[in-house]
């Protein structure tokens, strides 16, 4: 190995356990444009400082929280079971009519990479509820993101207007905090986010640009001591497939990094069952009489014909092969359509 190249990741390796050390976590400083907003502007602004407001949960619980963007506290929306649950704000009809144009901004964040979006509920002309998009951004989990329209016009021929606070590709909790409602052109500042990072099938990869870094052994470390924020960071830090995330991983990252290791080693043993489990389902599947399959050993179309069959587990007896599936559900669109997945 190169020397000059040996002594420079050594020390990379070096100050990058020794910043973690200090900082288990990682940061991201706030992105913030300049200026302020005039608040001259706003119709409505719930900072949640006094409580939840007129927030009430959508298929989900709302409540206060101290994790807030300004302030002491901020609108915390727990118990989603689909990407639609969330927090929701009716809108006054005779304020907020069709046609009428307005400003909107929200300031969101979880623990995981998300996408968010505001949303307005409404009963169109033919007595539908219907949905339409006010603003959409993402960012990776712990940081802060503001979306916002400055020009949101209220659909023509709606009514019962509702402002939805949601997400598109998740159902983890997220906070919510600075919801403004203000006069049309009115621009607003806050967190940009960040961009969420690409998920690499490289074992040892968490930054997701297809190579094994020191950047991969600072978000290991910081995953360890901090917890997982991003899927690709979770999915790749398992270096040596033992099912676990710990000290062992990052060890082996750095041995990569310093050239004494090629490769990683795979240690999954496997479950291990005792002579007696093993005689007990023995016993349990003696007086099973196999019929003949419905499958010609040629036919390699799918083992089942629905789709409530997630995440099987199997086992082969005597030549058969069992599958055990989960209870599986159809999922859906916030606007209540069914979702392919």
């Amino acid at each position: 190995m190169n020397v000059k190249r040996m002594a420079a990741t050594v020390s990379a390796v070096i100050m990058a356990a020794g910043a973690f050390s200090l900082f288990p976590e990682i940061s991201f400083s706030q992105i913030s444009a300049a200026g302020e907003t005039d608040a001259e502007d706003y119709l409505f602004h719930f900072d949640m400082e006094s409580g939840v407001s007129d927030f009430s949960g959508r298929s989900a619980t709302v409540s206060v929280t101290s994790d807030a963007y300004k302030g002491s506290k901020a609108l915390a929306v727990s118990g989603r079971e689909s990407e639609w649950n969330g927090a929701q704000y009716e809108l006054d009809p005779s304020q907020f009519k069709p046609g009428s144009e307005f400003a909107f901004a929200a300031v969101f964040k979880s623990k995981v990479d998300s996408e968010f979006k505001m949303t307005l509920q409404f009963t169109d002309s033919d007595g539908k509820t219907d949905y339409d998009k006010i603003a959409q951004g993402s960012t990776i989990g712990g940081s802060f993101v503001m979306l916002s329209n400055s020009n949101y016009t209220i659909p023509e021929g709606s009514s019962d207007p509702i402002l939805i606070l949601e997400t598109t590709d998740t159902t983890d909790d997220f906070v919510v905090d600075e919801v403004i409602i203000a006069k049309a052109g009115t621009k607003f500042t806050g967190p940009k986010g960040f961009a969420r990072l690409p998920v690499s099938d490289v074992k040892g990869d968490l930054d997701g640009d297809e190579k094994i870094t020191i950047a991969d052994l600072a978000f290991l470390k910081g995953g360890i001591l901090s917890g997982w924020t991003t899927p690709g960071s979770k999915k790749n830090a398992d270096v040596n497939k033992d099912r676990k995330r710990d000290a062992k991983d990052a060890m082996y990252v750095q041995e990569y990094l310093l050239g004494t290791l090629d490769e990683f080693p795979n240690e999954y043993e496997g479950p291990t069952i005792s002579i007696e489990e093993r005689n007990k389902y023995a016993e349990a599947f003696s007086g099973i009489k196999l019929n003949s399959s419905w499958k010609r050993d040629d036919e390699n179309n799918p083992c089942t014909t629905q789709r409530f069959g997630a995440d099987p587990g199997w086992m082969v007896y005597k030549d058969r092969l069992y599958l055990y599936t989960t209870n599986d559900a159809f999922e859906y669109q916030a606007n209540g359509n069914m979702q392919e997945n």
